[in-house]
C-alpha cells in the first residue's frame, strides 16, 4: 500500500494547482492515532483564505467508523472534520473517541511548520498535560476508558500563554509581576506593601527600620509559571516532581493546593474565586513565586 503523506493529501484535495513551488505557502499536519490493533488518522492545515466552517474542496467531514477502532477529528461548529483546512491552527479542538483499547499513542508529522508558526503543542484537557509537538514524529500517550463517546480531548496551540490581567475600571492597575498585598478597609496604622515578585524581596523592619533582601539567585531557574484565564501552567524542567499552592494575596489563606510533574509542563485549573493570588510552586531544589489575577 502506497504511504499518504501530505503533500499527496493536498494534491487530492486540488490544493496544488499548477507546480510544486506553490505548495511551499501551506503548513499541514497528520496526527496518527494507534492502538493496540486499529488506528485512525486526521490533518490540519493552515491556509488563511479558509475558515473554521466547510471550505468546498479543502475540508472533509469525519466518518466514524466501527466502534472497536479509535477516531480523532477536529471539532468545529460546523461539524466533525476528520481534514480541517483553518486560517490558524491556534486553539482547533480535537475530538476523540476511544475503541477497544484504553491506551492510545499520538503520532504528529509536520509540514512546512516554520513558515508559520516556532512552535506547536498539543494540551491534553483530560491529563492537564502539555505537550510540545514542534518536532515532527513527536509522540504522546494517554489513557482512556475504551468504548467511551466523542470528547473535547485535545486543544492544539502554537504558544504557551503568559500571564493575562484582564483591566477592571474597580480595580487599580499594577505591573504584572507585582503582589498587591490590602486590608480592605483600611485601618489608619496599616501599610499597604507592594512585592515585585521577579525581583529580590525587600522587606521593611518595622522595629530595627532594617532591610533584608532575598539573595537567591534566580539566573538558572527551572520553575516556570504562568496563567491564561482561569488556567494555570507549571513548566518544571527539573527531574524532580513539586507542589503548586495557590494563596489568597488579600487574606494569606491557602485555597488550593496540587503536584506538578516533572520534565514537563502541567495545567492546573484554579476553580477559586476572582481575586489577586500568589501562586507558589516548590521541588526539591526550588522555590518560585509569582502573583496572578484571576477573573
Amino acid at each position: 500500500m502506497k504511504r499518504t503523506t501530505l503533500k499527496s493529501l493536498l494534491l487530492t484535495l486540488g490544493l496544488i494547482l499548477i507546480v510544486s513551488p506553490v505548495f511551499s505557502q501551506y503548513t499541514g499536519t497528520r496526527i496518527d492515532v494507534n492502538g493496540s490493533r486499529y488506528t485512525d488518522q486526521m490533518w490540519i492545515f493552515s491556509i488563511l483564505r479558509c475558515t473554521t466552517g466547510y471550505d468546498n474542496g479543502y475540508d472533509g467531514y469525519k466518518m466514524l467508523g466501527n466502534s472497536v477502532a479509535p477516531q480523532i477529528m477536529a471539532i468545529e461548529e460546523s461539524g466533525y472534520y476528520q481534514v480541517d483546512a483553518i486560517p490558524t491552527y491556534n486553539n482547533t479542538v480535537i475530538g476523540f473517541r476511544s475503541g477497544e483499547d484504553a491506551q492510545y499513542t499520538l503520532t504528529f508529522t509536520n509540514d512546512n511548520l516554520s513558515l508559520q508558526y516556532e512552535h506547536l503543542y498539543i494540551v491534553d484537557l483530560v491529563a492537564n498535560d502539555t505537550i510540545d509537538v514542534t518536532v515532527t514524529g513527536s509522540k504522546y500517550t494517554f489513557n482512556v476508558v475504551p468504548y467511551s463517546a466523542i470528547e473535547k480531548r485535545f486543544i492544539i496551540i502554537t504558544s504557551i500563554p503568559e500571564v493575562i490581567v484582564i483591566p477592571n475600571p474597580e480595580v487599580p492597575v499594577v505591573p504584572q509581576d507585582t503582589v498587591v498585598v490590602v486590608v480592605d478597609p483600611i485601618p489608619a496604622d496599616t501599610v499597604v506593601v507592594v512585592i515585585p515578585v521577579e525581583e529580590p524581596i525587600v522587606v521593611v523592619d518595622p522595629v530595627n527600620n532594617k532591610d533584608k533582601k532575598d539573595k537567591k539567585d534566580k539566573k538558572d531557574k527551572k520553575i516556570k509559571i504562568s496563567n491564561s484565564k482561569r488556567m494555570i501552567a507549571i513548566e518544571n524542567q527539573s527531574n524532580s516532581k513539586g507542589k503548586v499552592k495557590i494563596i489568597n494575596a488579600m487574606t494569606g489563606r491557602k485555597v488550593k493546593e496540587a503536584q506538578f510533574n516533572a520534565n514537563g509542563i502541567t495545567n492546573i485549573e484554579t476553580d477559586v474565586p476572582a481575586g489577586t493570588y500568589v501562586i507558589n510552586a516548590i521541588t526539591d531544589s526550588e522555590e518560585v513565586s509569582i502573583n496572578v489575577v484571576i477573573r
